[in-house]
């Protein structure tokens, strides 16, 4: 797994907010509470998965999911969690007409009754790049005869980009990394494989890259749509 995004299991860490008590108690846990998509395209369809565990005794109901704009759509893979077991809620937020910052977030409601509401935020700036860093293409597209595309990362003004790490969001790709690190004028390389085994259908998937800007220019998260269609 991703090494932002290994499985540390949080026991609900916004009710640390509410008391000792209730953080005592609490029988649900996530990997993450907060996603960040980075710099993206516009109009594209893109993807996360959150994890919600349950580590208590009893089963609980998963009532109802709501998001905060049409923008976005998320279900779940199960209306129950029970002991021991795991749900996920896929996300799919769509960037057309959401140019600039964005800060939305999924409500999952439940009935477990210490906190039946639970708030899931993810943040995106869509068809904005920083410091010229945009990858070329801004999207990959694979029809039933294309196999390697290559992805460029260029570096037009920092002094040095290296790539840190890649999530992607499911296993219907795989990415080899060509060059991890550019200079100013140079470029970060990559290339992306669909999977050979993969059934008829139309396939939406994404990958993010965490990239360093040396020295001490912070992180930039960029996250690359891909659409693979096998007939």
């Amino acid at each position: 797994m991703n090494k932002h995004y290994k499985t540390i299991l949080f026991i609900f860490l916004i009710i640390i907010s509410y008391s000792p008590a209730l953080f005592a108690i609490c029988e649900l846990g996530f990997t993450e509470r907060i996603f960040n998509f980075g710099h993206v395209g516009i109009d594209y369809k893109i993807y996360h998965n959150y994890y919600i565990y349950n580590i208590g005794q009893k089963s609980y109901k998963l009532d109802s999911i709501n998001t905060n704009c049409d923008c976005s759509y998320a279900i779940s893979s199960d209306s129950i969690i029970n002991p021991n077991d795991t749900i996920t809620i896929k996300l799919e937020f769509n960037t057309a007409n959401y140019y600039g910052f964005n800060n939305k977030q999924i409500s999952v409601y439940t009935n477990y009754s210490t906190l039946p509401k639970l708030s899931f935020p993810y943040k995106s700036i869509v068809g904005q790049w920083p410091a010229g860093v945009k990858p070329d293409p801004i999207s990959l597209f694979f029809l039933p005869n294309h196999k390697t595309k290559k992805i460029s990362i260029p570096n037009p003004v920092l002094d040095n980009i290296k790539l840190d790490d890649i999530l992607k969001f499911d296993s219907t790709f795989s990415i080899k990394i060509l060059k991890d690190e550019a200079k100013r004028g140079e470029k970060i390389e990559l290339s992306v494989d669909p999977i050979s085994n993969l059934s008829k259908g139309t396939y939406y998937s994404n990958f993010t890259l965490y990239i360093d800007a040396i020295p001490d220019k912070g992180k930039i998260i960029l996250t690359i749509p891909i659409k693979i269609v096998r007939y």
